[in-house]
C-alpha cells in the first residue's frame, strides 16, 4: 500500500524511502501509476521551503566565491589579495608593526614587494569595503 509519492528526478520516491524509476516494466512503477489512477497526485520533488533554502545556500556560496577572489589596488599601485585570509594577515601585520615599518609581502600576482604599514592599512580597508559590498548586495 502506497501512502505518499514524490516526484524524484526521472522517477518517484515512494513513502519516503523507495526510489522507483520511470520504467514501464517495473512492478513498483506500475503500482505508482495505479495509485495515481485512483486520483492521487505525486508531491513535487521539493517544497517551496526547500527550494528557498537551496537558493539561499547557493547565494551564500556565490558570495563566498566572490569574496575569495577579491583583489584591491592601493593608491601606490600595488595590488593585494583581499580575501578573508589576506585581510586577517594584513590586520595582524598592521597590529604588530610601527607607523614607519616596512615588510616583505606577496602581492596578488605572486611577486614579492616591500610594503609600508600604511599600504597594508589601505589594502585592508579596501578589501573590507569590497567584502561588505559583496555581502550586502
Amino acid at each position: 500500500m502506497i501512502n505518499t509519492v514524490k516526484l524524484q528526478g526521472d522517477g518517484y520516491l515512494v513513502d519516503g524511502n523507495m526510489s522507483v524509476p520511470n520504467a514501464i516494466g517495473n512492478r513498483h512503477y506500475q503500482e505508482v501509476q495505479d495509485w495515481i489512477a485512483l486520483g492521487n497526485t505525486p508531491e513535487p520533488e521539493f517544497t517551496q521551503a526547500e527550494l528557498n533554502q537551496q537558493a539561499l545556500v547557493q547565494a551564500k556560496q556565490t558570495k563566498v566565491t566572490q569574496v575569495s577572489n577579491i583583489t584591491v589596488t592601493t593608491t601606490s599601485g600595488k595590488t593585494f589579495d583581499g580575501d578573508e585570509t589576506a585581510q586577517g594577515r594584513m590586520a595582524r601585520a598592521v597590529s604588530f608593526s610601527k607607523p614607519l615599518d616596512t615588510t616583505q609581502w606577496i602581492l596578488a600576482d605572486n611577486t614579492v614587494a616591500t610594503v609600508t604599514r600604511e599600504e597594508l592599512v589601505e589594502a585592508g580597508l579596501l578589501a573590507g569595503q569590497a567584502m561588505t559590498a559583496i555581502w550586502v548586495a
